[in-house]
C-alpha cells in the first residue's frame, strides 16, 4: 500500500477554506447576473404597466393622449388580441442607429371603441449596469474571503499553537529522561484530554523502561557469575587424565557454548549501559592511535593482511571505552565475513574511517544488519550484536554509519564529528 502525500493540518484545511470559497465566488457571480437581468426587467416591465394603466384612465376620462413616438402609441383597432410583453428595435435618429425597446401592448374597448395601447421604454444595455455590479461584488468577495481567510490562520495558529508546541516537547521526550515530562497547558477540552492520555500513556512507558533496565543489568551480573565457575570447573574437568576423547571433545564444545553466552551477556550489558547513558567520562581521543592498537592485536590473533591504505591523525572528543568497542566491532565484522587468509583494508581520513572486506556478494538486507540479533548466513561466530552495539555508540555521538557493496568489497563507512 503506497504511503499517503502528508501535508500540514493548516495548509490542508487552508486549502479545503479557499477551494470552498472560491467556488462560492463563481456560484455567487453567475446567480447574482441573472438575478440582475429578472429584476431589470420585472422592473421595466411594472413601469410600463404603469404607464399603460394611465392611459387607459385618460382615455376614459375622455382626454385621448397623442401618440408619442416611439414612446407612447394609440391606435385604434377593429380586433382586440391578448395582451403582450416583448422587444423591438427602433431607428434612433439622434444616436443614428438602431436601439432596442421594451414594448407593452394591450387591446382595450373603451366607450365603444377598440384601443390598442402600445408604451415603449429604451432598454439600457445590460452590460452598462450588471457588468459594474458584477465587478464589484467580485472584489468585495475576494478582500472578504482573503480576510476572512487571514482571520482564520491567526486564529488556527492561536488555538492549536499548545498542541504544536507539546508535539515538539514529545519528539524530543526519551524514556530514559530522569525528568517527568511537561506539557502545555491548554483550555481547550480536547487537548486538554489528549495531554492526560499521553501523560499516563509515557509514565507508564517510563516505568516499564525502568523495570526492564533493572532486570537487564541485574540478570547480566547474575548469569556472569555461574558462567565462570562453569568454565573453571569444566577447564578442572579437562585437566584431568580420566577423560577419554569423546568425554574430552564434549567438554570442550560445552566450554565454547559457554564462552559464547559469556560474551553475548558482556554485549548485552555494554548495549544496556550505552542505552542507558552510563559512559559519561568524554576526553579528547586520537582515534588513529585506537586504530593502530585494534589492527595490531587483531592481526595477531585471526589469520587475516590488515592494511592500512592512510591513517590520518584525527582528534575526536568521546568516551575512550566506547570508541575502542566501536573499532574493535567494525574490525571484528570484516573478519567474520571474510575468508581466511583474505585481506581487510583501512583507511582514516580526516573523520572519514573506511573498513572493506572481500565478499562474493552483497548482504541481503541491509537495512537490518544494525538490528539487534541480525544475522547474515550461518555463522555460528556471529551473536548478531556486534553491529547494534556500533550503532548505539554512533546514536549516542551523533556519527554516521553507512554499509555498501562495490566491486565485491564489503564497505563500512563511519563519519564522526570532528573535536
Amino acid at each position: 500500500m503506497e504511503d499517503l502525500k502528508k501535508i500540514p493540518l493548516i495548509k490542508k484545511t487552508s486549502q479545503r477554506f479557499l477551494l470552498v470559497g472560491v467556488f462560492v465566488i463563481l456560484f455567487s457571480l453567475v446567480a447574482l447576473y441573472y438575478i440582475n437581468i429578472a429584476v431589470i426587467q420585472k422592473e421595466t416591465d411594472e413601469g410600463l404597466h404603469s404607464t399603460v394603466f394611465v392611459l387607459e384612465k385618460a382615455i376614459k376620462n375622455g382626454h385621448i393622449p397623442e401618440s408619442i413616438q416611439p414612446v407612447i402609441d394609440i391606435e385604434i383597432v377593429n380586433l382586440i388580441a391578448k395582451d403582450n410583453f416583448g422587444n423591438t428595435f427602433i431607428f434612433d435618429e439622434a444616436e443614428n442607429e438602431y436601439e432596442e425597446f421594451r414594448f407593452y401592448s394591450v387591446y382595450r374597448t373603451i366607450r365603444n371603441t377598440n384601443y390598442k395601447i402600445t408604451t415603449r421604454t429604451l432598454l439600457v444595455e445590460e452590460e452598462d449596469i450588471i457588468l459594474p455590479i458584477i465587478i464589484s461584488f467580485f472584489f468585495i468577495t475576494v478582500l472578504m474571503l482573503l480576510a476572512q481567510f487571514y482571520l482564520n490562520k491567526k486564529n488556527f495558529n492561536l488555538i492549536w499553537k499548545p498542541f504544536f508546541r507539546n508535539l515538539d516537547v514529545i519528539k524530543n521526550y526519551s524514556v530514559k529522561d530522569v525528568k517527568p515530562i511537561e506539557l502545555v497547558e491548554t483550555d481547550v477540552l480536547e487537548f486538554s484530554e489528549l495531554n492526560l492520555q499521553i501523560e499516563q500513556f509515557i509514565k507508564k512507558a517510563h516505568e516499564d523502561y525502568l523495570n526492564l533496565k533493572n532486570f537487564t543489568e541485574n540478570i547480566s551480573h547474575e548469569i556472569q557469575t555461574p558462567l565462570a565457575i562453569m568454565q573453571v570447573k569444566i577447564g578442572e574437568l579437562m585437566d584431568g587424565d580420566s577423560l577419554n576423547e569423546s568425554q574430552f571433545l564434549i567438554l570442550s564444545q560445552l566450554q565454547q557454548n559457554i564462552s559464547r553466552i559469556s560474551k553475548t551477556n558482556n554485549q548485552l550489558s555494554v548495549l544496556a549501559k550505552i542505552e542507558n547513558n552510563q559512559f559519561l567520562n568524554v576526553s579528547s581521543i586520537d582515534l588513529s592511535e585506537i586504530i593502530k592498537h585494534s589492527t595490531e592485536n587483531y592481526g595477531n590473533l585471526y589469520n587475516r593482511v590488515i592494511v592500512i591504505n592512510h591513517l590520518e591523525k584525527t582528534v575526536i572528543k568521546a568516551n575512550p571505552t566506547l570508541i575502542q568497542i566501536l573499532i574493535d566491532n567494525l574490525i571484528s565484522n570484516a573478519i567474520k565475513y571474510s575468508e581466511s587468509g583474505s585481506k581487510i583494508t583501512l583507511q582514516l581520513n580526516k573523520y572519514t574511517l573506511d573498513i572493506s572486506n572481500a565478499g562474493e556478494k552483497a548482504i541481503n538486507n541491509p537495512e537490518h544488519i544494525f538490528n539487534r540479533f541480525y544475522k547474515e548466513g550461518n555463522n555460528k561466530n556471529a551473536s548478531g550484536i556486534g553491529l547494534a552495539i556500533v550503532k548505539s555508540i554512533c546514536e549516542l555521538y551523533k556519527y554516521q554509519i553507512h554499509y555498501s557493496f562495490k566491486n565485491k568489497t564489503h564497505t563500512f563507512s563511519l563519519t564522526l564529528d570532528s573535536l
